[in-house]
């Protein structure tokens, strides 16, 4: 379903993922992964693509897509983001300019691919929590994320060459 057209965006596949990894990944989240997720990282593991690929989610024009994490990417991304993305979500990927790509896996975010921009900060508004002893609202996380996608293989489908 979405072999046809990662072959077509001149991918660089890394080391595929054991199924003992992938299980390990979804341990640590306490469930388990979109269908197509999962096939793409035990056929491909994580993908850098050779040449600029992009997807445009018609907010804010056309983003890039700098690689999809391999397995150590992934782990630590687990650690890394948890405090900034919602915690409905996961970061697979990432732009080459440290912005992350994220996959929801649970609730009403479930299969969608959204958009983290590090340069749109919530720190601000959750240090105000903290300053008054209050705990910092999971909604505040959505402040740094947009949808790009409607499922993670529509995502794949939407990612182009830019001329």
């Amino acid at each position: 379903m979405i072999e046809a057209k990662l072959k077509s965006l001149d991918i660089k596949p890394g080391i595929p993922f054991t199924v003992d990894q992938i299980r390990q990944i979804e341990a640590k989240l306490g469930g388990s992964l979109p269908d197509a997720y999962r096939w793409m990282l035990a056929t491909y593991g994580g993908i850098f693509f050779r040449s600029a690929c992009y997807m445009d989610p018609k907010v804010g024009g056309p983003v890039q897509l700098g690689w999809f994490f391999d397995y150590d990417d992934l782990s630590n991304a687990l650690r890394d983001y948890a405090e900034t993305i919602p915690v409905s979500m996961i970061a697979i990927g990432d732009d080459s300019g440290g912005n992350v790509y994220c996959l929801g896996i649970t609730g009403d975010d479930q299969n969608k691919v959204f958009f983290h921009d590090h340069g749109i900060g919530w720190h601000t508004d959750a240090e105000e929590y903290i300053e008054r002893g209050e705990p910092v609202p999971s909604s505040l996380r959505y402040q740094t994320v947009y949808m790009i996608g409607e499922s993670f293989v529509g995502f794949i489908q939407g990612l182009f060459f830019k001329e």
